[in-house]
């Protein structure tokens, strides 16, 4: 059903965001905002599949963010917070313009 909507994107998409350690959240972060980039280069992206990713990236973003909320002396994973909030807007931004 849900997979069979998106079958080019790799299985690590389908990892379930909330249980995931920072570690792998900030991985999965690095690997979805990479496959945006490069599917945003195309002249028409794939509308469906970079709408996932942008969804998957502001999942990670989230999930990131509250792991340094409940782990505030943790100042590096406070920081890899800072670096994804944007990360969800800029994807919502790119994915906006030639997806809708």
């Amino acid at each position: 059903p849900a997979a069979s909507a998106a079958p080019s994107l790799p299985s690590s998409l389908k990892d379930d965001v909330e249980a995931m350690d920072a570690p792998a959240a900030i991985r999965a972060l690095e690997a979805a905002s990479s496959q945006l980039e490069d599917s945003m280069r195309v002249g028409a992206p794939d509308c469906g599949a970079v709408r996932v990713l942008r969804d998957r990236i502001c999942a990670l973003s989230a999930r990131i963010c509250r792991l340094a909320e409940a782990s505030p002396a943790e100042h590096e994973l406070a920081a890899r917070c800072e670096d994804a909030k944007p990360r969800c807007e800029r994807a919502t931004t790119r994915v906006a313009g030639p997806c809708g």
